[in-house]
C-alpha cells in the first residue's frame, strides 16, 4: 500500500498556516508599529489563575476623563473609538515621557503627523475604556522585585509603560517603567 505524501503535507501546511496567522497581527505591530509612553498606576496585582500580573489603569480609562477631551461628548454605550495622542516635546528623557490624549473620534485617521498615533478603545460597561493594554504579565523570577518597585511608583506617581502602535489602532504592551527602570516583557 502506497501512501502519498500529500495526504500528510496538506493539512500540516494547513494547521501551520493557521496557527502562524494567530501570531502574525501582533508581531507585525512589534516590529513596525509605533513606540509609545503612557503614564499607568498599577492595581490587582495577582490573578490566581493566571499567575502573577499587574493590572494597569490609565487616566483615559474613565468616561468622565475622556469626555473632556474633543470629541468626547458623544461617546456613550459600547462604541469602539480611536483616542489621538501627542508625543511629548523631549524625547531623550530617562524615563521618557508621557504622551498626552488630545483627541477622541470614532473612524481610524489616516494621515497623523509623525508626533500622533491613535489607539483603538472601546468603552466596557458604558462607563470604563478598554484599549488591550490594561494588563501586563511578570515573570515569576522578578515578581518581588517589580512589586516592591510598583508599590513605590504608585506613591510617587512615576509609573509608565512602553507599547508599540499598529496602524489599525491595536497597542501592544512591550515594557514596564518604574521611575528610571524599564522592565521588558
Amino acid at each position: 500500500m502506497k501512501l502519498s505524501y500529500w495526504r500528510f503535507l496538506i493539512p500540516l501546511a494547513f494547521q501551520i498556516t493557521i496557527v502562524a496567522s494567530v501570531a502574525l497581527v501582533p508581531l507585525s505591530i512589534v516590529l513596525t508599529g509605533k513606540t509609545v509612553i503612557l503614564r499607568t498606576t498599577a492595581f490587582d496585582p495577582y490573578e490566581l489563575l493566571r499567575g502573577y500580573s499587574q493590572v494597569l489603569n490609565y487616566e483615559f480609562n474613565l468616561l468622565e476623563n475622556l469626555k473632556k477631551l474633543p470629541g468626547g461628548k458623544e461617546l456613550e454605550g459600547n462604541r469602539e473609538f480611536y483616542l489621538i495622542f501627542v508625543a511629548p516635546k523631549n524625547t531623550n528623557s530617562v524615563p521618557p515621557l508621557p504622551w498626552q490624549p488630545i483627541e477622541i473620534v470614532y473612524t481610524l485617521p489616516q494621515n497623523l503627523p509623525p508626533d500622533r498615533v491613535a489607539i483603538k478603545g472601546k468603552l466596557i460597561g458604558g462607563y470604563i475604556a478598554d484599549y488591550g493594554i490594561e494588563k501586563i504579565y511578570i515573570p515569576e523570577t522578578e515578581r518581588e522585585q517589580i512589586n516592591q518597585a510598583v508599590n513605590e511608583a504608585n506613591r510617587k506617581q512615576e509609573g509608565a509603560v512602553e507599547v508599540k502602535v499598529g496602524r489599525s489602532g491595536q497597542a501592544i504592551l512591550r515594557s514596564l517603567w518604574i521611575g528610571s527602570s524599564r522592565y521588558e516583557f
